[in-house]
This record gives structure tokens, C-alpha cells and sequence, in this order.
């Protein structure tokens, strides 16, 4: 089966599609532990957007929890004594940003 934009989904895809904020997204599946490293040693390039970390986050048409869960650590500041883990939209402190 191909998706509109002619790429092949389903259980043979490759390169990995799957369907995000009504775009398709074509990526090599990470390797888990590379990119925790990497939230790790540069927090800064993991400072996102809601969009933004759902992207980062989405692995093999799902999203990866642990890898939600490393963006946890990652200082964007507190809202009524709750982790933010956003920049903007839709947050873990309960606010949108």
C-alpha cells in the first residue's frame, strides 16, 4: 500500500513512514540510547516545541516513552512546582505555553 505522497506503509516500509500533524515523515529509527545520550550531553538542542518533541519522540509509528520521559529532565522551568517539558503548546505542568 502506498501512502498520497507515494510512500510505501504498512509492515514492509522502508525507509519507516508514519503519519504526523497531517504530514508523513520519512526517518531512520533512532537508536534509543544514542539519542538519551545526546538529551544528556546537549540539553540544549532538546529544548522544544509540543510538535517539536513529538517528532523527536515518535519511533517506529509510536510514541517512545523513555525517551519522553529523558525530555523530562531537560530544564525548561516550573509551573506551580511542576517540570515544563515543552516551549510552547500543550505542557506536563498543566499549561499551555
Amino acid at each position: 500500500m502506498k501512502d498520497v505522497d507515494g510512500t510505501h506503509v504498512g509492515q514492509d516500509m522502508s525507509p519507516v513512514a508514519f503519519w504526523v500533524y497531517g504530514s508523513t515523515m520519512n526517518l531512520p529509527l533512532p537508536e534509543r540510547s544514542s539519542v538519551i545520550d545526546d538529551i544528556r550531553e546537549n540539553p540544549e538542542k532538546h529544548r522544544h516545541t509540543f510538535e517539536e518533541l513529538t517528532q523527536c519522540c515518535f519511533v517506529g509509528g509510536a510514541l517512545d516513552l523513555a525517551l519522553m520521559e529523558a525530555h523530562g529532565q531537560v530544564d525548561l522551568g516550573t509551573n506551580g512546582g511542576v517540570r515544563c517539558d515543552v516551549t510552547e503548546g500543550p505542557c506536563a505542568c498543566g499549561a499551555w505555553h
